[in-house]
């Protein structure tokens, strides 16, 4: 059965619930609510709709471009986040693929305090695109001797890679951050 938006809105308002439907960045049909209060009001969904799915208001939030909700609760220690805080804009992988890769890239260029997520923009279109990862691996952490800082190490690269544009990479666990460097020619005007 597909889902009439309008009229479980319309349900929603009546009865006083706190939530939101719409669409995840997977194209599924979802509901945000504010409680679990909420949830239990409405356990009648699950079965009209055959496990709609949902989430919490604090697990979600929805993309300034295409309003799509994003699921922000990561799933495991190395989960990379699907989205990014870019020109005061939360903004879903697809959005900045599609529409906001070469600014998106600019913005992470020679910039030491933000790093590329592997999630959005893969290592295989790094490649494409004319990108080469070093091969060394840099750690910070909670270890001994993972104490790696990117403005330290950026300025190391730029004066072993002189006339190259940089841009960091992570690789997140649970007591440390892996990071990797980019380089690319800087293109001559």
């Amino acid at each position: 059965m597909p889902v009439n938006i309008h009229a479980i809105n319309k349900i929603f308002e009546k009865k006083g619930i706190n939530a939101d439907i719409g669409i995840d960045t997977e194209d599924n049909d979802i509901i945000i609510f504010d409680s679990w209060d909420d949830y239990n009001k409405v356990r009648w969904i699950e079965k009209l709709y055959n496990q709609l799915p949902y989430g919490y208001s604090d697990e979600y939030i929805s993309c300034s471009n295409c309003g799509k909700y994003i699921d922000t609760t990561p799933g495991y220690h190395g989960d990379i986040p699907a989205y990014d805080i870019f020109n005061d804009d939360i903004l879903c992988e697809y959005c900045i693929r599609s529409q906001y890769e070469e600014e998106y890239l600019e913005h992470l260029t020679n910039n030491p305090k933000v790093a590329l997520k592997t999630s959005i923009i893969s290592p295989d279109r790094m490649e494409e695109l004319g990108w080469t990862r070093l091969d060394e691996k840099y750690e910070n952490g909670l270890h001994e001797f993972m104490n790696d800082k990117p403005e330290k190490v950026f300025e190391d690269i730029k004066i072993r890679y002189p006339g190259n544009d940089v841009i960091f990479d992570y690789s997140p666990s649970q007591f440390y951050i892996e990071f990797g460097v980019w380089i690319k020619p800087q293109e001559s005007d």
